[in-house]
């Protein structure tokens, strides 16, 4: 009685692994948003539009879908950071040299999780153009765009 018991306990625990690890697999919509100005993902530029952004089965990848253009699409690798509180609303940041954009980071709503996209080459050339026309160092300017 006391091996039947153990191998039942044993088959439902293997059940339940597999399942959480086939529904970690799946991706997930974290937001949609009306972004109204061209910006980047990485080194390629995307018009304004309506994108939906998934993450990725895989940890840490994070893709963008242009809803009015299905051939204007992104994948890029993020950084995960959370905290312990919830975030309020779905959020787009973006970091911005004079009139070029670049998305800097994703916060879905309702969770404490954020995904941080690494600065591309195309904006640290961006950033040391403001910075040779300013004659300084230059902080750009951090502009949100809600989700959905």
């Amino acid at each position: 009685m006391k091996k039947t018991t153990l191998n039942l306990m044993l088959a439902l625990t293997c059940v339940a692994a597999l399942t959480a690890l086939a529904l970690a697999a799946v991706p997930t919509t974290l937001m949609t948003a009306k972004i109204p100005f061209t910006f980047h993902v990485g080194n390629k530029a995307f018009p304004a539009g309506t994108y939906t952004v998934i993450r990725a089965s895989s940890p840490g990848i994070v893709m963008l879908r242009n809803e009015d253009q299905p051939n204007q699409n992104a994948g890029t690798i993020a950084q995960i950071t959370s905290s312990r509180t919830a975030n309020e609303k779905a959020t787009l940041q973006f970091r911005r040299y004079g009139d070029q954009y670049f998305l800097a980071s994703v916060t879905p709503a309702g969770t404490g999780t954020n995904f941080e996209l690494p600065k591309a080459r195309s904006e640290r050339a961006a950033a040391e153009g403001a910075k040779n026309l300013a004659g300084t160092s230059v902080k750009p300017e951090i502009v949100t765009v809600l989700g959905q």
